[in-house]
């Protein structure tokens, strides 16, 4: 049997609820030559139970991956990955979905463009409300142009990768648990991908509320993740080539997002906020330690 044209990575953590909306709209795509890996991150709410069944119901088109115990999502994701066969490779979060027409359009603007990565526009959703995020304009791009589409440049799950140019690069997720695909794109795009871009929402971002994004110090994964860049920038020697888009990342994702949610979650809201109120100088204090450290 030949390959797959596209392989899609599902971390699964946890996401009953939500789980079967996601894996429906997977195998509802126009595009037939799609494989789904589930990768079970040693869920404990039924989760497990519904891969298990869709790979039954699907074994032609549904694998799954059990991690031994829990890890994150990049670890998952590095598990994904490694289990891929397809030219191609996309990732689904979990309580996320994609619109049918999804990864026909990624993988035929690939294919037309030569491109290593391709990115679409998605929809956020928050309750009853939602609205479109798009990039600027449909075509070819510049990487250095994407780091400045900020809601559009860090998730995974906007984009279609090749996976002979992944493999190439050899570039990993940290195995943190924040901001692990922060880190996965910015070295990406260190490596100067060919890419396009879709002005379309094809991707549907459901948000939720969890104690990770309201207990600040649990941010501090974040910080891993920054290191991680640090640290593989700095392993091949490219690292003053990129410190001042790493800089501008680490203030964007150390301090401006955290911050962004303590107010609106945290003191707004009132999820949470004496005690970090009590915790932001620590967190604060370990941010600028993080960012001096070699």
């Amino acid at each position: 049997m030949a390959p797959p044209l596209v392989s899609v990575v599902v971390p699964v953590c946890d996401t009953a609820p939500w789980l079967e909306r996601c894996l429906d709209s997977l195998l509802a795509q126009t595009l037939q030559s799609l494989e789904i890996i589930l990768v079970d991150d040693a869920s404990e709410d039924g989760s497990s139970e519904i891969c298990a069944c869709y790979a039954a119901q699907h074994p032609d088109r549904i694998r799954c991956v059990t991690m031994p115990y829990r890890q994150g999502p990049g670890a998952a994701r590095n598990a994904g990955m490694a289990a891929a066969c397809g030219e191609f490779l996309g990732f689904v979060d979990s309580d996320d979905a994609a619109t049918p027409e999804m990864y026909a359009k990624l993988h035929t603007a690939a294919v037309e463009a030569r491109a290593d990565i391709v990115v679409c526009g998605f929809e956020w959703i928050e309750g009853n409300r939602s609205r479109q995020i798009l990039p600027v304009a449909s075509g070819m791009l510049e990487a250095s142009a994407l780091l400045g589409q900020k809601k559009i440049h860090s998730p995974v799950w906007n984009k279609l990768f090749r996976r002979s140019f992944l493999k190439r690069t050899k570039i990993l997720f940290p195995e943190s648990r924040c901001a692990e695909d922060v880190a996965f794109i910015f070295l990406l795009l260190t490596e100067n991908p060919l890419l396009y871009t879709i002005k379309e929402a094809l991707y549907r971002y459901c948000q939720r509320l969890s104690g990770l994004t309201v207990d600040i110090m649990q941010r501090l994964s974040t910080l891993e993740s920054l290191r991680y860049i640090k640290l593989q920038l700095k392993e091949r020697q490219v690292f003053k080539m990129h410190i001042h888009k790493y800089i501008y990342m680490y203030i964007l994702h150390a301090f401006l997002y955290p911050l962004h949610l303590l107010l609106v979650h945290s003191l707004l809201h009132g999820n949470n906020r004496w005690q970090n109120i009590k915790k932001t100088p620590k967190y604060l204090f370990l941010c600028f330690k993080y960012l001096l450290s070699k």
